[in-house]
């Protein structure tokens, strides 16, 4: 299993201001996931911002030892990825952003990712519950949050260590993360 880290929802979540536009260009916008140059997530963020385009980086906290010290530092939960709302007929101006290397897809089109994971991922890493690495999974129980932060959240139910799990899986980049939560506060889909 994965390094488990605590979410870091203050500065974590980058999270803008919409693309000016026109109503009907503005509804059509998906979030789309980006592959970017390693380690340099939210510096493209940053330069997204500035071209008013609306961006996602779930970042947490993680401890880095030093021979002298421990730091902690910010680190993306998806590490190269960044999720951007865009037009895929005008991704030009994503595609000459620094940093860049790609707009995730099939057959050369980008392929967007559901509203749905995106409110997920945002809610898992504002919550200030603890989110950790979780393997991919397609399989499990479904399950959708009642109560609580992560109330409508669909995901997968696992237990882990005597602790239940929320996984919440990005099927285009095949990764997930997961959130503790209490099994009490959840309804079975399936």
């Amino acid at each position: 299993m994965g390094q488990k880290w605590r979410s870091m929802p203050e500065n974590g979540n980058n999270i803008t201001a919409p693309r000016i536009g026109n109503e009907a260009s503005s509804q059509r916008n998906g979030w789309y996931a980006l592959r970017v140059r390693d380690r340099s997530e939210a510096r493209v963020a940053q330069v997204l911002n500035l071209k008013q385009y609306r961006c996602f980086l779930p970042c947490w906290e993680k401890r880095k030892r030093y021979s002298d010290r421990i730091v902690r530092v910010s680190a993306a939960a998806f590490p190269g990825y960044l999720f951007c709302q865009l037009d895929p007929d005008d991704r030009v101006g994503i595609l000459n952003t620094p940093g860049v290397q790609s707009i995730l897809g099939t057959a050369g089109y980008p392929e967007a990712i559901g509203e749905d994971v995106i409110l997920a991922l945002q809610k898992a890493f504002s919550s200030g519950r603890s989110v950790l690495h979780a393997p991919y999974m397609r399989s499990g129980c479904l399950v959708r949050v009642q109560t609580g932060p992560m109330t409508g959240i669909i995901g997968r139910l696992v237990r882990v260590k005597g602790q239940d799990q929320l996984v919440i899986s990005v099927n285009l980049l095949g990764r997930s993360v997961s959130v503790e939560l209490n099994s009490d506060s959840v309804d079975v889909l399936q």
